[in-house]
């Protein structure tokens, strides 16, 4: 595959991808579509062949990837920012499995926090003992833009709550605070959506430490997989977030 030139322009498939140009974020135009004659309908593409043309990554893609993500509006809170959940709101986050290659039905991977022991990992459902897949979304700076969150693990058993990513080694744990010194338990959530396909999520740590920042699933290690942070946003990076009923 080649790599994108510096003037934005691929010849894989002798389709042309054409940049954004803007002078504020707000005014981009997403790439894919045509800037010539009026503005066309975007390419719409499969998130394998979307990733595919990227590389296997979504690095530098954002809000605004080939035509395929809507910007979000800085209107509110929660929904407001094309998130499906609200601050309070509790979630599930599963890896898009649909990823895994040579596979019918491939096994499931939810974000599960271990709270007897501050651990983090994967489960493969979310009944019990696996109440550590629930989580509350709760957005730390209401009337900014871009939204930053936490996340806290509603499991049953008493001990560290908040997803702390750690970018000084790449790896995850729960904290027992969301206060200094645990800055990775700030998180920026990305939405990716692809057609007839539904949205996917990137979370992106933004704790003080330099280092990797990707939640990051590692389906293939262990009995369940393992997760970490990575410094590639790529399809081991997408997330599908569902609402659970309060």
């Amino acid at each position: 595959m080649k790599r994108f030139t510096t003037d934005g322009r691929s010849e894989r498939e002798g389709q042309e991808f054409i940049p954004a140009h803007s002078r504020n974020a707000e005014e981009e135009t997403p790439l894919g579509r045509s800037l010539e004659g009026g503005l066309a309908e975007p390419r719409r593409y499969s998130r394998r062949q979307a990733i595919g043309l990227l590389g296997g990554s979504l690095a530098g893609v954002g809000l605004l990837s080939l035509g395929l993500a809507a910007p979000a509006e800085a209107t509110g809170g929660g929904k407001d920012f094309n998130l499906p959940f609200r601050s309070g709101d509790h979630i599930t986050l599963e890896w898009s499995r649909d990823t895994v290659p040579f596979q019918s039905t491939p096994p499931r991977y939810f974000l599960d926090g271990r709270t007897q022991n501050g651990s983090v990992g994967l489960a493969p459902n979310t009944d019990p003992p696996y109440t550590g897949t629930r989580w509350e979304v709760v957005q730390r700076n209401p009337g900014t833009w871009p939204p930053s969150w936490w996340l806290k693990c509603l499991g049953d058993i008493p001990g560290p709550q908040w997803l702390d990513g750690r970018t000084g080694n790449g790896t995850l744990g729960l904290a027992p605070t969301r206060s200094a010194p645990y800055t990775g338990t700030r998180w920026e959530i990305t939405r990716f959506v692809f057609p007839n396909e539904p949205p996917a999520f990137s979370l992106k740590c933004l704790g003080d430490v330099p280092g990797p920042r990707m939640l990051r699933a590692y389906p293939l290690r262990g009995a369940n997989g393992t997760v970490g942070l990575s410094d590639e946003n790529g399809i081991y990076s997408l997330w599908t977030v569902t609402t659970l009923p309060q």
